[in-house]
């Protein structure tokens, strides 16, 4: 979570770890999507490469629903929209707030 009061650094620090658990659950999905169909199409695993943490929540939900790879790929453009709130636009709001913050704007919030 980030707070208007964390430094600049606790927040590129927050970033990076965020950053890293989303790589983590990244390489897992492929992994455990790979073990139940094969080799995954390219498309498929660029895909969920570029996905946010959303997306990948919503694959992580349903891989037991899944009947092929292409049944994935297919969920996936369907479903799987891009929603508002992964971490990089909460980095950015925060950074937005912190600098009316600074300049008398906004008193002491969280935003997660």
């Amino acid at each position: 979570m980030i707070f208007i009061e964390d430094s600049p650094e606790e927040v590129l620090e927050k970033a990076k770890k965020a950053e890293g658990k989303l790589e983590g659950k990244t390489d897992l999905l492929i992994k455990q999507l790979s073990r139940k169909f094969g080799l995954l199409p390219v498309d498929l695993r660029k895909k969920i490469s570029e996905a946010d943490q959303y997306q990948l929540d919503l694959i992580a939900e349903s891989i037991f629903d899944f009947k092929s790879a292409g049944h994935t790929l297919k969920t996936f453009n369907r479903d799987y929209a891009k929603k508002p709130g992964s971490c990089y636009d909460r980095v950015f709001v925060y950074i937005t707030c912190q600098t009316k913050h600074q300049a008398g704007g906004y008193s002491n919030a969280s935003y997660a």
